[in-house]
């Protein structure tokens, strides 16, 4: 999946931006307050899926909603999504993501969690680290830049960057951006 991301990334490894689209959200359209992506106090973002919602609640620190005639049973937590989520949004947004993470590594019985990183976090990243995803590459107008590697390991023919980005991507693309919605953000 990091491939699908290849024009984005390989921008902020030359110039240091992304391109987000305008007034984009990464909370997802599920309902029943879960499966969505959630701000946490450190501007950092965590995907939450409802495992059992009783210990969700407990996980939480919202065991009060545990028992709320709104949200008792999922066809109410469904019709009452709304309401959830913003407790939701309030409840994670206390903590920062680190924090959420401790917590939910000693309590996994409840709910699902992911990491939603950002492109500057990708060179971190434990399983990018452990597939070599990220490579040295020296550019010739550029110099020493990061690259993603090839997308998958041949036996007999390893894949190496050796294919050279435009000089004056950044150029090009900023001007196509112009009149559209997309916005550069550092």
């Amino acid at each position: 999946m990091i491939w699908a991301q290849y024009p984005n990334i390989a921008l902020y490894f030359m110039d240091g931006r992304t391109l987000l689209r305008e007034g984009g959200d990464p909370r997802s359209a599920a309902t029943g307050g879960f499966g969505k992506n959630f701000k946490c106090k450190d501007g950092r973002w965590l995907k939450v899926g409802l495992r059992d919602w009783h210990e969700s609640c407990r996980m939480l620190g919202v065991e009060s909603l545990e028992k709320d005639p709104m949200f008792e049973d999922p066809k109410k937590r469904q019709a009452n999504s709304q309401e959830l989520t913003e407790i939701l949004e309030k409840t994670l947004a206390s903590k920062t993501r680190e924090e959420w993470v401790e917590r939910f590594r000693t309590q996994t019985e409840g709910l699902t969690y992911e990491l939603v990183n950002r492109i500057i976090d990708l060179p971190d990243d434990p399983q990018v680290v452990a597939n070599n995803y990220i490579v040295d590459y020296d550019h010739p107008g550029l110099g020493p830049i990061k690259m993603l590697k090839f997308p998958f390991n041949m036996s007999k023919t390893p894949g190496v960057p050796n294919r050279r980005p435009a000089q004056n991507l950044v150029s090009i693309i900023r001007r196509s951006c112009r009149s559209s919605a997309i916005v550069w953000k550092r």
